[in-house]
């Protein structure tokens, strides 16, 4: 009768593992649209093994989870892929035989990450100015995977093989936190019917937390393009002045009324936040260019027949 023994990994033989998770927004238009999207019913992954620092030519393997067999290499090939349906942490253990013997056995203990980036806000986030050659994804907020924030969320994707990156494109350029943020908008085209950014974000995440809600906000609250309107084509924009339905307002006097209402909109975007469970240190605002000075703080004189006031 034979008995079962322990199998001993000599040192001769030692065993590697590496793993990935599977990418989720590894190329542009993967955006995740739907509460579905944003919560799969399984995540990929792939494992290859080394023994003594080299894939072997004469010896297989099995792949094993809890006691389950998840994958096996064939003779020659090192590699495994299989899902799970649970990104919680696992062990993943791999068998190496040659032929019938049991040369080597390693477990590994598997702590993947799936990130849930949500992109809100203006243009600055949506992709003004880098529309795709193929068009917008979404005309009415001029919504682009080359935005910003997207293309974040794929350098994010690409720098740790032990984490996927969910990124959810809201951002819609001409936004603001009234029309935008808290309430329905209709785009920069006005054509569109998009539902309040914030609600929708912590709608589409269901179940999910929220890892980072990334926002660029209030440079259309402030009336960047009334301003832009006037300064663009004239020099010392900031003795003029800005129609406001029907009425003149001096820049300074625009400028000044704005600015006023920007406390307690932040603070009704602070609000909602709260109310929908996403913590504040999950929120990274996005500071706007300031194409009016050089990097020494100097002023920069990019437009022509436009004077530009220090300060």
């Amino acid at each position: 009768m034979s008995r079962s023994t322990a199998v001993r990994v000599e040192e001769n033989n030692p065993v590697a593992i590496e793993w990935s998770i599977d990418k989720r927004y590894d190329t542009p238009g993967q955006e995740a649209t739907t509460t579905e999207a944003i919560n799969p019913s399984s995540w990929g992954f792939k494992a290859s093994y080394t023994l003594n620092g080299v894939c072997p030519t004469d010896t297989t393997a099995v792949w094993t989870i809890g006691g389950a067999r998840v994958a096996t290499s064939p003779q020659g090939r090192c590699t495994a892929s299989f899902r799970q349906t649970s990104i919680d942490p696992y062990r993943l253990q791999v068998q190496v035989k040659r032929g019938t013997q049991q040369v080597g056995r390693k477990v590994e203990q598997i702590e993947a990450r799936d990130l849930l980036v949500v992109s809100v806000g203006d243009s600055l986030s949506s992709g003004e100015g880098v529309r795709e050659a193929s068009g917008w994804r979404q005309t009415p907020c001029h919504r682009s995977s080359l935005a910003g924030p997207a293309q974040g969320a794929r350098a994010l994707e690409d720098a740790d093989p032990h984490s996927a990156v969910t990124f959810v494109h809201l951002a819609c350029s001409g936004a603001g936190m009234v029309q935008g943020l808290l309430n329905g908008y209709a785009g920069v085209t006005g054509t569109g019917s998009e539902p309040a950014q914030l609600n929708r974000a912590a709608a589409l995440a269901g179940q999910r937390e929220i890892d980072a809600l990334v926002m660029s906000i209030g440079i259309n609250d402030i009336g960047f393009g009334r301003v832009a309107k006037v300064c663009l084509p004239k020099s010392a924009c900031q003795n003029r002045t800005v129609d406001v339905d029907g009425t003149s307002v001096p820049m300074g006097q625009f400028l000044a009324d704005r600015t006023a209402t920007m406390p307690n909109k932040y603070r009704a975007v602070a609000n909602r936040l709260q109310t929908l469970g996403i913590p504040a240190d999950r929120v990274h605002i996005v500071e706007y260019p300031d194409a009016l000075h050089d990097l020494n703080g100097d002023p920069a004189y990019y437009f022509e027949g436009v004077q530009v006031v220090p300060g």
